[in-house]
């Protein structure tokens, strides 16, 4: 398996619409669409991780460990193909 894309985005509102048109569950926290997403940042399509505020997220620190708890879960993915 490869590594196609990795988006960063920075603002404090999520920007869900890439993960949406790849079929991505989406819910409403705190009125804002969000990407779901399990504690390793896996979406509901195989493959597609998403992390940060976009996830919820809103403490800085809460995005910074998600990011990089999806992108160990994301090695481990690769490592395994």
């Amino acid at each position: 398996m490869k590594c196609d894309t990795v988006v960063p985005l920075g603002p404090l509102v999520p920007s869900v619409e890439l993960a949406q048109q790849a079929g991505c569950e989406l819910s409403v926290i705190n009125g804002l669409w969000c990407v779901k997403s399990d504690p390793e940042g896996r979406t509901s399509i195989p493959g597609i991780f998403a992390s940060g505020g976009v996830t919820g997220l809103v403490r800085n620190e809460e995005r910074i460990v998600s990011g990089e708890v999806a992108a160990s879960a994301i090695v481990k993915l690769l490592g395994d193909s």
